[in-house]
């Protein structure tokens, strides 16, 4: 990914998105933040692009201010944003933003003084945020927190204190709360394990959002055991369609990704151009043109038009 951001390969970012939407992401992070490359210009043009292939909500992922509100700008819909923290700083340049374009944002337990060790002082700065948010007019539903997930192999009783955080959070301020899962297993052997096992612990804390890589079979797994005996798939109709022509130990298959060996009409209905044109060259090589565009080409668009029909996609997805 960061190689596509260096080589302005927009196809690829595309294809990301496309493929985690596929796996089960409800909300796509875009970062793109690297220090050689103009931050602000390429967040715009991410979510511009972004939008033109997932109507997923997106999470604007940036600590630059400038490529923050450029995001906000063009962004249909109302945007998320990650993030704020506790330093006074920080939230005098964000919140106004947050309030003048109608959005949702993150907030960082941490401040001036770092990430509190104890579980209380995460709290404390998240009820501050909280107040300054509602100062600003934000109503508390548009603010979420995250209560910073820190690695056990450096701080192995950092762990429980999150865990300890996201329900203080939960049930004190009932606020939404959000982890980057997969930050406890740094530095570590079998990290997958670790991550699922702490990650059904935050959701039995009160995790509402976890980050991860929705490409992890294992995650979206437990996401989808601990919805079914929290009694949140009301009858076990998610749980059921995942699992039931599961093999008991033959892992579930990955989405279909991009490039010349992908099917043509998948890129067609995801609006995946590169990868649309690599695959019909390879099929050109096999393929009579006019048997391709009538056997292939034009049943997927025939999908694409009863899609944009039934509301499913939308005119610039459609375009």
């Amino acid at each position: 990914f960061k190689q596509a951001l260096r080589d302005h390969d927009m196809d690829y970012i595309l294809k990301e998105a496309v493929t985690q939407q596929d796996a089960g992401a409800h909300i796509l992070d875009v970062n793109v933040g690297l220090p050689e490359i103009d931050e602000p210009s390429m967040m715009e043009e991410a979510i511009r692009e972004l939008q033109t292939v997932t109507d997923l909500p997106l999470q604007i992922d940036t600590s630059d201010f400038t490529a923050m509100e450029r995001a906000m700008r063009i962004y249909n819909g109302k945007p998320l944003i990650n993030s704020v923290n506790g330093k006074d700083e920080v939230m005098d340049a964000v919140f106004p933003l947050v309030k003048k374009y109608g959005a949702c944002v993150v907030g960082l337990t941490l401040d001036e003084t770092g990430i509190p060790r104890r579980a209380e002082d995460r709290l404390k700065i998240a009820r501050r945020i909280l107040a300054e948010a509602l100062r600003y007019g934000i109503p508390k539903e548009r603010v979420f927190i995250d209560c910073l997930v820190l690695t056990a192999s450096a701080e192995q009783e950092a762990a429980y204190e999150t865990l300890d955080a996201v329900r203080m959070v939960h049930e004190e301020l009932g606020l939404k709360t959000v982890l980057g899962v997969s930050n406890i297993s740094f530095g570590l052997p079998q990290r997958g394990a670790l991550n699922q096992t702490f990650l059904a612990l935050a959701l039995a804390n009160g995790l509402d959002l976890p980050i991860l890589n929705p490409n992890v079979s294992a995650m979206m797994d437990t996401i989808f055991c601990y919805h079914q005996l929290k009694n949140l798939d009301i009858g076990s109709r998610a749980y059921i369609e995942r699992f039931a022509n599961r093999t008991e130990n033959k892992p579930a298959p990955l989405p279909k990704r991009g490039g010349e060996t992908e099917d043509i009409a998948y890129c067609i209905l995801k609006g995946l151009k590169e990868p649309a044109a690599q695959c019909a060259e390879a099929l050109l090589a096999k393929t009579e043109p006019l048997a391709l565009v009538q056997e292939t080409l034009i049943p997927a668009l025939d999908e694409v038009g009863q899609q944009y029909e039934k509301g499913v996609l939308f005119l610039p997805q459609l375009l």
